[in-house]
């Protein structure tokens, strides 16, 4: 499909919600697309969207704590919808960091307890401004010290999540205070089990990046 400009975007935008319809049969009656054209782009994203699962199957499926990892990613994707309104999908999921990307600021916090991990969300600084600016609810251009505590806080709602999560399957997980950096300032710890997910939304490219570096049995 090709890309649409700005001024297309935005119109379909604004018809899916004034409309309440989905994307595909705003894209029809924008004349963006034909419905042919629909079908046969929805027909490919289901594809890619399976192959993507079964790379992720694959990824997990060797970890010690697979299923912690699966509950990382699936908090991640809840928490961009809930919190930001942000639909995101996993683009690339696999083990180690042969396919990791500095952008420009990651995100970290330390897991204690029954898990040893960390969870660090490296990030384009496009989006952390959109995440202070829907946090803070101002049109932040920035990246100060405001910026940087809102995604500081929208990290610690995520792994607060997960650490939910975790007690209910009876492990004890604490959690340091996050840490924000310049992304190139990231030294992945090379003795620990590390998956690193792509993920996509609308707008931008970002990365999850999960090491565990020791852990009871499940």
């Amino acid at each position: 499909m090709g890309l649409l400009t700005t001024e297309q975007l935005h119109e379909l935008i604004e018809l899916q919600k004034s409309h309440r319809i989905f994307l595909g049969e705003a894209l029809i009656e924008k004349g963006f697309l034909t419905r042919k054209e629909v079908e046969a782009e929805l027909a490919q994203f289901r594809a890619d969207q399976q192959a993507s699962q079964m790379m992720i199957r694959g990824a997990l499926i060797r970890l010690k704590d697979a299923e912690m990892v699966a509950d990382v990613l699936d908090t991640v994707l809840k928490m961009f919808k809930r919190v930001l309104h942000e639909n995101v999908l996993i683009e690339d999921c696999r083990e180690g960091t042969e396919s990791w990307m500095a952008r420009d600021w990651t995100i970290s916090q330390r897991f204690t307890g029954d898990l040893e991990a960390t969870f660090s969300l490296n990030v384009p600084q496009g989006l952390l401004l959109r995440m202070a600016s829907l946090m803070l609810e101002e049109d932040l251009k920035t990246v100060d010290e405001l910026v940087q505590d809102a995604g500081q806080e929208f990290v610690n709602i995520i792994c607060g999540n997960i650490a939910a999560k975790l007690s209910v399957r009876n492990r004890n997980a604490g959690l340091l205070p996050p840490v924000i950096q310049p992304a190139a300032s990231l030294k992945p710890d090379e003795q620990a089990e590390v998956v690193h997910a792509t993920l996509i939304s609308i707008n931008h490219q970002f990365d999850c990046l999960i090491q565990v570096h020791g852990s009871s049995a499940v």
